[in-house]
């Protein structure tokens, strides 16, 4: 089976993945998982001491696909993908900020250091499991409050895990340099994606 025949089930609600999945040029349509993120959540507390953080970001993307999977049955053509993306500094997960107090100590941490942005997918195409995490790594600039509080009153960064959007970045230069994928950074590792497509309809 080829890439035209193939319709790519995404689970998830995000706008801006809904836009990166175009790129891949293969048709798609969406179902948005239902699932209760806490436990997970208890699930990684109860275990942390024999857990990696950087985990973390697969295991919600297989929960969200067992979400799915429980109310839906892929057809032969269809492959679904999970996928979620956290933002990791100091062994610690940076979520969207409750209040602008949040993001501006976000952005404080952030400033001339470097974090990981993690994204754990899952593909599954008829009996194949693919299963990878992709980590890009963001070098900050050192910010000055002004710029932070610039950036904050302009920018809506109450919907962004980390305080911040690297679509956002050309007038702001928080960023220095990424160090891997620029599509992992906004939550679509794209080359690695297209690259397991391919693999798992061709094997």
């Amino acid at each position: 089976m080829n890439k035209n025949d193939v319709l790519i089930i995404l689970g998830s609600s995000s706008p801006r993945r809904k836009e990166l999945i175009k790129k891949l040029n293969i048709p798609y349509r969406i179902i948005i998982p239902h699932i209760d993120e806490r436990l997970l959540d208890d699930y990684f507390f109860i275990n942390k001491d024999n857990l990696n953080i950087k985990e973390y970001p697969l295991k919600e993307a297989i929960l969200k696909a067992n979400s799915i999977l429980s109310n839906y049955k892929l057809k032969d053509n269809e492959i679904l993908l999970t996928l979620d993306t956290a933002i990791i500094f100091n062994n610690k997960i940076y979520n969207k900020p409750k209040d602008k107090e949040e993001a501006i100590n976000t952005l404080k941490e952030f400033s001339s250091s470097f974090h990981e942005c993690i994204s754990g997918y899952q593909l599954i195409y008829q009996n194949k499991i693919i299963k990878r995490s992709v980590i890009t790594k963001v070098y900050f600039n050192k910010l000055s409050t002004s710029l932070i509080n610039k950036y904050i009153n302009e920018i809506n960064v109450y919907d962004k895990a980390g305080s911040y959007a690297i679509q956002d970045d050309k007038k702001y230069h928080l960023i220095n340099k990424i160090e891997g994928s620029y599509y992992n950074v906004i939550g679509f590792p794209l080359e690695d994606i297209k690259k397991d497509i391919n693999s798992i309809i061709n094997e």
